[in-house]
């Protein structure tokens, strides 16, 4: 009994402990940016480790990247490159929403949002993540955003307010 509790134990640790993975950004050779979980094609490519954050404050400030000056015609991607979609600047700002959720959860790499929608300065998305014991967990996500720039403290307001993280 003593030894099936300590096995039990030691499996539950390693897994709460273990890193949340690698994420790859590959820069295309159209410039478009691309996050994916396989080593990039072709292109330049830069491996972000994904873990959660122990403690508040301690992750980067997330900043959209610059937009294009002018408007490029659109060209068919290079044979071995994927097409990229041009996202919409509510899209850009529920990726930043997504990107702070993302050190709370578990799984970061099978967790996706949809629903995005804003109210003057506070995005909504609805995150799902797998759930430990099966199936997806979806809940609600709220971020202050506020001329393309994601606010910390008050998306840490909206978070404890929304149950992600305890007061």
């Amino acid at each position: 009994m003593f030894l099936r509790t300590v096995v039990a134990l030691g499996v539950v640790l390693s897994v709460w402990s273990a890193p949340a993975g690698a994420v790859n950004k590959c820069t295309l050779g159209n410039g478009a940016v691309v996050y994916q979980d396989t080593p990039c094609a072709g292109g330049k490519e830069e491996s972000l480790d994904l873990r959660p954050s122990s403690e508040w404050g301690s992750g980067p400030v997330v900043r959209p990247a610059a937009p294009a000056e002018t408007p490029v015609a659109a060209e068919p991607p290079p044979a071995g490159e994927p097409a990229v979609r041009v996202k919409s600047p509510l899209e850009a700002d529920a990726d930043q929403c997504l990107a702070w959720y993302l050190r709370l959860l578990p799984d970061p790499l099978r967790t996706y949002y949809t629903n995005p929608r804003k109210d003057r300065r506070v995005l909504s998305i609805d995150i799902h993540t797998p759930h430990p014991q099966g199936g997806i967990f979806v809940k609600t996500a709220s971020c202050e955003i506020d001329t393309g720039l994601l606010n910390e403290s008050w998306t840490k307001t909206h978070a404890k307010r929304g149950g992600w993280i305890p007061d």
